[in-house]
């Protein structure tokens, strides 16, 4: 858990980043001569230029960066590619030329710079390496496009040198690289040999058309087909980049997505005297069914002053801010704890209160006689008269309470946050192996009816939090394969031993809360059933005494008046807390953490089984390594969409 010291939404800085890559050695391209730069090098040097024009006169691009996302302050424009020959060579040159920053991501190892000191002009800022040998790299794209889906997850428009051509047998290269980006619905200037440039026609990349790509081989210009003609005059924030970097724009039709992104940018901190009493209520009702002392300190301390006395048993590791996304997870962190308390308190409270309004409900009907007792006698014409009240406030209590939750809306708010800071998360785990989650690689926008609309508020944060940030200050000559097994997966490790704690204490939590409120909701059930037989037998027996008893009589009759409403409102109470196991998802919070709890032992042992091998190093340990990162990501990831999905139907309700 983090601490929240942020006051409002993290504004992301202004910064576009630019992947550009060409074909490799292999292709025997004739209009690339030794001695010219060749046509599509003119024109690739005129898309840096504009782009330098950008970074140097950042009001040419204000309308892409508003102000409720992005903070003020100059335009970076930050350039991606690799070291190979001719197209990676040129604009690592030219980038320099125009002083614009380069990171270099490559598949082999690292070469050595023109001048290898970090004060060279030439040096890059960031650069890391996947160490795959040459020999393997030239019998095998995969390297390749392990690093191509990499660098296309910090690109914000992917600028390719190509010849047009498909090839004849899987595809690979530059045209993986552009297929890839097509399906991460990536902008894409693409050069052609003769100089002309062309963009994606977006209402052509259809749900048919992109099955199609998936293929093993493609169809001969399938993926040139997806092109039209673009005049690079009109500079190089094309429609596609500009709805990327601002979905706000018109270009992006309104939509529940759009709102969504619009309240996450107008968030803004609660006075502390509030946020620290958030979510007492509910701390309170569950230490009750779960017995925890400490758990009941904390809910009255949190209520009073504002803080836990009680130290609980388990706390998460507590870890530091890292790069560039410390801010978005620090935020999102906090404001998931926040929302969370607040719906889970929130449905406590009204299912509660609608039981009491049972109570109140029942108890102003009965016309209670107590005048065997002095100080209830005394009290009963009052209590009658005000149960009505009591109920009228009870019930205006409870829509107060919903229209404000759902006005609120705690649970989008909690679901979404979480699925951010945990996204986040996964993305600093998989950060020493050069892999990204998925989420980070989906398309951003649906093209439906000749207009565009955003796809998630919160996998836009995500994705242009990773892609504005650039790449982290550790990938300085990172290399992946520099290590042993061992030294790389021992933060692997400690990792998924946390979420495996997280994941046990989840699961003890949920199922003991929710076996427990079962019974005791059986239990009220049972008793409700005697109730109403005692009533009957009772009410039957009155009719038989003799009337030479009438203190006791009376009694009798009292108490049958009385078990009404005892027989009304166990039940109801008994439905109230079947409502807020139904609501807050207790069974099936145990359950999933439980299978994910047992999926991460299994990995868990198939990490530290390849640590007992001191030796293990080099390319292929290393990648089977980051494979197995790659799947514990992603089961963890996967647990965290459904709950995600969760969003379109968890709505306030009445109880």
């Amino acid at each position: 858990m983090s601490t929240d010291t942020q006051e409002r939404f993290p504004l992301l800085p202004r910064s576009i980043s630019v992947l550009v890559s060409g074909h490799r050695n292999k292709r025997r391209l004739p209009l690339f001569s030794g001695n010219g730069l060749g046509r599509a090098f003119a024109t690739l040097d005129c898309v840096l230029s504009k782009f330098k024009r950008i970074a140097e006169n950042g009001a040419q691009a204000d309308d892409s960066f508003p102000s409720e996302l992005y903070c003020c302050g100059p335009t970076t424009v930050r350039i991606l590619t690799g070291q190979a020959d001719r197209v990676d060579q040129h604009v690592i040159k030219k980038a320099h030329e125009l002083g614009l920053p380069v990171d270099l991501i490559v598949p082999g190892e690292l070469q050595p710079t023109s001048e290898d000191h970090p004060d060279h002009p030439d040096h890059p800022e960031r650069s890391v390496a996947f160490g795959c040998p040459h020999s393997v790299l030239e019998a095998d794209n995969a390297a390749f496009a392990t690093r191509d889906e990499f660098a296309l997850s910090y690109a914000d428009i992917l600028v390719a040198v190509w010849d047009g051509d498909t090839p004849l047998g899987a595809p690979g290269g530059v045209v993986w690289l552009i297929q890839r980006a097509v399906a991460m619905g990536l902008p894409v200037l693409w050069i052609d040999l003769h100089g002309a440039v062309r963009t994606i026609a977006d209402y052509r990349v259809t749900e048919l058309w992109l099955h199609q790509l998936k293929r093993p081989v493609l169809e001969e210009g399938l993926l040139r087909g997806l092109f039209e003609d673009y005049d690079i005059k009109k500079g190089v924030l094309t429609d596609a980049l500009r709805r990327r970097l601002n979905p706000l724009d018109d270009l992006v039709s309104d939509s529940l997505q759009k709102d969504i992104l619009r309240s996450y940018a107008e968030e803004e901190r609660a006075p502390p005297w509030i946020e620290d009493r958030v979510g007492w209520f509910e701390q309170f009702m569950t230490a009750i069914f779960r017995v925890r002392a400490c758990d009941f300190v904390n809910s009255l301390s949190r209520l009073v002053l504002g803080m836990r006395i009680c130290k609980p048993r388990y706390e998460a590791r507590e870890a530091p801010p890292w790069g560039p996304l410390a801010a978005r997870f620090e935020w999102s962190d906090a404001r998931a704890n926040i929302a969370g308390r607040r719906h889970g308190s929130g449905t406590w409270l009204l299912y509660m209160l609608s039981s009491a309004a049972v109570f109140a409900s029942v108890a102003g009907m009965i016309d209670f006689d107590l005048s065997w007792s002095f100080w209830f006698g005394q009290c009963a014409g009052v209590w009658t008269k005000r149960w009505p009240w009591a109920e009228l406030a009870l019930i205006s209590v409870i829509l107060y309470s919903f229209a404000r939750a759902g006005h609120l809306h705690w649970h989008r708010l909690w679901l979404g946050h979480r699925f951010v800071a945990e996204q986040i998360r996964y993305l600093r785990m998989l950060e020493p192996f050069l892999a990204i989650p998925a989420p980070f690689t989906e398309p951003l926008f649906t093209y439906r009816h000749d207009r565009y609309y955003l796809r998630s508020a919160e996998l836009w944060l995500l994705q242009r939090s990773l892609s504005a940030g650039g790449l982290p200050s550790r990938y300085v000559a990172y290399q992946l394969a520099s290590e042993s097994v061992p030294e790389r997966g021992r933060r692997l490790e400690e990792d998924v031993e946390e979420q495996f704690g997280f994941h046990s204490k989840k699961h003890e939590h949920a199922h003991t809360l929710h076996k427990r409120m079962e019974h005791f909701a059986f239990v009220l059930f049972c008793l409700a059933l005697v109730c109403t037989f005692a009533h009957i037998g009772l009410e039957h027996w009155a009719e038989t005494l003799p009337a030479d008893a009438p203190r006791f009589n009376s009694f009798l009759k009292e108490v049958v008046r009385w078990l009404p409403l005892f027989s009304a409102s166990l039940p109801a109470l008994g439905a109230a807390l079947h409502g807020v196991m139904t609501k807050l998802e207790f069974g099936r919070i145990s359950e999933q953490s439980n299978k994910v709890h047992a999926s991460l032992d299994i990995m868990l042992r198939g990490v530290r089984f390849s640590m007992t091998k001191p030796e293990a190093k080099g390319w292929k340990p290393m990648s089977d390594l980051r494979d197995d990162a790659r799947d514990i990501a992603r089961l963890l990831a996967d647990e965290n969409v459904q709950w995600r999905d969760l969003i379109q139907y968890q709505r306030a309700e009445l109880p």
